[in-house]
């Protein structure tokens, strides 16, 4: 049977980036695991695989259907920092020459301003996420290992969903009042969220990766139009997701004042 390809997408998987320059990311269809289940548990899971993989088609439905709430969430964040320190970091745009400290830092900070939109939109995608770990969570796989595998990717998913923004604003402010440019460290609260971060969304994509396993082991061929489809709208949402990430990004770093700032991919920091 020709597997179609799917391009996976979950809150972190289109969020391999910090909202600065990379794309949102795709991953294939994994393909059947090398030994088939046994015979006797295939019409069960099955018909589980084909709950799923629905579950999943009309959760990046909703995604793209609830794209004006998520553009607005990133606009909220957005108008709610410049509120509270508006153009904190301005000063900064006016140095001609960075010393290493400071521009270490400044990444840092800019590291985290992606993150916040992305996990500002992951914030306006709950109800979303919600229905599908109702429809999920619901299915009774032959095995033990098949539940676990879905309950394990459920919960780092959730637990992805309900991470709270940066303390952005005080982070920004305490680089901004650093007197000696040459020894200014990274703020604490920096380097704590972009560790948070990034523990969260690397369990993301390790139980999603499981979870695209359980689901291809068991794609028949009458499925395979639904996994089309389900390709299609995830290339969708990809879309989607990277232009109002950005978005928010951009926004984020105008409110601050310092609109050309970059930042890398959020990762476990060293203090």
């Amino acid at each position: 049977m020709r597997r179609a390809a799917l391009a996976a997408l979950t809150l972190t998987a289109f969020l391999s980036t910090s909202g600065f320059a990379s794309a949102a990311a795709t991953r294939p269809f994994a393909p059947a695991a090398a030994t088939s289940p046994a015979l006797s548990q295939r019409p069960v899971n099955q018909r589980e695989d084909r709950a799923a993989l629905s579950a999943y088609a009309s959760y990046l439905d909703a995604l793209l259907t609830n794209k004006p709430a998520e553009r607005l969430q990133e606009q909220v964040f957005a108008a709610a920092i410049a509120n509270s320190c508006k153009h904190a970091l301005e000063p900064i745009a006016t140095v001609s020459s960075v010393p290493s400290g400071w521009s270490t830092a400044l990444t840092n900070i800019g590291t985290e301003i992606g993150a916040d939109a992305t996990v500002e939109f992951a914030d306006a995608t709950q109800a979303s996420f919600d229905k599908l770990a109702t429809a999920l969570g619901a299915l009774k796989w032959a095995s033990a290992s098949a539940n676990a595998t879905v309950k394990r990717f459920l919960a780092a998913q959730a637990t992805f969903v309900l991470l709270q923004p940066s303390n952005l604003c005080g982070d920004a402010l305490d680089v901004a009042s650093e007197t000696n440019l040459q020894t200014i460290a990274s703020p604490p609260g920096t380097l704590d969220f972009l560790g948070q971060y990034d523990t969260d969304s690397s369990s993301v994509n390790l139980r999603l990766n499981a979870f695209l396993k359980l689901l291809g082991a068991w794609e028949t061929s009458s499925e395979q139009n639904l996994v089309i489809k389900i390709d299609s709208l995830a290339r969708k949402v990809n879309v989607l997701t990277t232009t109002t990430i950005a978005n928010g990004t951009t926004e984020l770093k105008a409110a601050l004042g310092i609109p050309s700032l970059t930042g890398n991919q959020p990762k476990v920091l060293s203090r």
